[in-house]
């Protein structure tokens, strides 16, 4: 049976529905050790200090949405483990030396991802951890959702994983919330969906409980002032039987964003994929696909696809994002580009699971997309991710220093044009 106690925090009512608040949002971001860029870009608050923000500034309550733990490693092998060790150390001393009520919902340990960290923090008292088995409530899929919230009021939304290399040898992008209870508060009810179903006697209701539904999506979406910026925003979510009432679905978030762009839409992705490539029977899925072949034809869109290459890279991806490539013609705009992370010690060399852009976002001339999930079919059919859509129309915004990061990432010496018949080695 579903059982859930929420208190009155969880309620839209009131936040005073059309009032804006007061937020800020920072953009957040993990550059691999040794990467460099070209003078003139900003730089941003690092996923390390934003999180370690994010626990000083903490007076109650932490909760936090994982895929895996490893934030440690032995320092001796891997000296830039050291961020990671210092977020499990902070996350230790908040839980128990400041009574900080510290809740983990992650995916099931695995042998491949055994969560010893998650582990470590629960047996020392300083955290409550539960694992969400989707196999077990009769479904394929993970929890593969990035995010954290705190005493309700700020939050973090992103790529990065609870691993120390998404703090020092994978490049990340996020964004910290801070003073947002509408957005925030939102964000919790996803986590509960988790937290309640991740309990090990938990069953999927017919049903969800209002007090889980929500009244912001891409309708009616929060108004706030953001950094001083009129800005229109909600948080959007899969898979779809863990959505609530009133959600937006992740995957419809995405094709809105898409399909209201009037001049570009930058995408910068690690997997691209419209098969679906897990399962036994395979299946052609070009929702998103078909959505930027429409825009780059049928609207006249400049289109730009930045995807990953790295050891773990699909071949087949390549026919795929090659064949979007073919469409590049006089009046047809569709570029498409691969970035590498070159290796430049041994460390790096020998790190597993590195040296590779993670991030998952996509900026239009409308708004601004930052997700958890790559863009495979599962990701948004089976598995659990979320994505925060800010639709602004300045350019002195957060959408303009996303638009900022991804120019700088296409325009960089770790990228090179995909065009058919011309596959790169791996360095």
């Amino acid at each position: 049976a579903f059982r859930l106690c929420l208190g009155a925090a969880f309620d839209d009512a009131g936040l005073r529905p059309g009032v804006p608040d007061a937020c800020t949002y920072t953009v957040v971001e993990t550059i691999p050790e040794g990467v460099t860029f070209s003078s003139g870009y900003p730089r941003h608050l690092a996923t390390y200090d934003a999180w370690t923000e994010l626990i000083n500034v903490s007076t109650a309550e932490i909760k936090i949405a994982s895929f895996y733990w490893t934030l440690s490693a032995n320092l001796t092998a891997y000296p830039s483990a050291v961020l990671g060790a210092q977020i499990y150390h902070h996350l230790l001393h908040a839980g128990t030396n400041r009574s900080i009520d510290i809740k983990i919902t992650q995916n099931a340990p695995s042998r491949k991802f055994p969560n010893i960290d998650s582990q470590l923090l629960a047996a020392k008292g300083a955290v409550h951890v539960r694992s969400l088995n989707l196999t077990r409530l009769g479904h394929e899929g993970i929890l593969h959702s990035k995010f954290w919230t705190v005493d309700g009021r700020h939050a973090y939304i992103g790529s990065a994983n609870m691993d120390w290399r998404s703090l020092a040898q994978v490049k990340e992008v996020g964004v910290l919330i801070k003073n947002c209870s509408r957005i925030v508060r939102d964000l919790e009810k996803i986590f509960e969906v988790y937290w309640e179903m991740a309990d090990e006697n938990s069953t999927l209701p017919t049903t969800w409980p209002t007090n889980l539904s929500t009244t912001i999506n891409s309708m009616t979406p929060a108004h706030f002032n953001l950094n001083g910026t009129s800005t229109l925003s909600y948080i959007a979510s899969a898979p779809p039987f863990l959505t609530t009432a009133g959600r937006t679905e992740d995957i419809d978030a995405i094709l809105d964003v898409i399909t209201k762009a009037k001049e570009f839409v930058y995408v910068a992705v690690m997997n691209y994929l419209p098969l679906d490539y897990y399962s036994k029977t395979r299946r052609f899925w070009s929702v998103i696909d078909d959505a930027l072949r429409r825009a780059a034809i049928e609207n006249g869109v400049r289109v730009r696809l930045l995807v990953s290459k790295w050891s773990k890279t699909k071949p087949v991806m390549w026919n795929f994002v090659e064949s979007l490539a073919s469409l590049n013609t006089t009046n047809i705009s569709i570029e498409v580009k691969a970035m590498m992370i070159p290796a430049f010690t041994e460390e790096q060399r020998k790190t597993p699971y590195a040296r590779v852009n993670h991030q998952k976002m996509m900026i239009t001339d409308k708004a601004a997309y930052i997700g958890t999930s790559n863009w495979e079919p599962n990701y948004f059919i089976k598995t659990t991710g979320v994505g925060l859509v800010l639709n602004q129309n300045s350019s002195d915004s957060i959408r303009g220093e996303l638009k900022a990061i991804f120019e700088r990432d296409w325009n960089s010496n770790f990228t090179y044009y995909v065009k058919p018949g011309h596959r790169r080695k791996l360095h």
